[in-house]
């Protein structure tokens, strides 16, 4: 299962004909209740430069589940949007997603701000997990 996850994954990078990261992320605490499986707690979430999107596809759906974001200025990137497929919700993936957006903003060394109401829920209620050190403050 995990193989044809990642295979999707890899996939759609290739039919967005544009450039693409994925890297696997450690969600640990953020999301290893979330998940409910025995899967990995490695998950692949897709970062779409040129669409500035973080993306995370889901066995199953056509649509992936989707963190979209605007650069507001250089090294600071506005995470305004989260929004997963309907007949997937409450099933843990937003916060698998949240937690690939925000390290790959550890991972690059960038700044954020959260306008999506979502992702500053999710860093609440995770004040462990040191993404807030992530937010940039003016």
């Amino acid at each position: 299962m995990w193989r044809s996850f990642q295979k999707i994954s890899q996939n759609s990078c290739a039919r967005a004909n544009s450039s693409c990261v994925s890297f696997g992320v450690r969600t640990l605490s953020m999301s290893a209740d979330a998940v409910g499986s025995s899967r990995s707690e490695y998950e692949t979430v897709v970062h779409n430069r040129a669409q500035k999107k973080f993306i995370l596809n889901i066995e199953g759906s056509s649509e992936p589940a989707r963190i979209e974001y605007r650069v507001l200025k250089p090294g600071v990137i506005d995470l305004y949007h989260t929004e997963v497929p309907d007949e997937f919700r409450g099933r843990g993936i937003a916060k698998k997603l949240a937690a690939g957006a925000f390290e790959h903003v550890k991972k690059e060394n960038l700044r954020m701000k959260l306008s999506c109401w979502y992702l500053q829920t999710i860093l609440t209620q995770n004040p462990k997990s040191g993404f807030a050190a992530l937010l940039d403050e003016n």
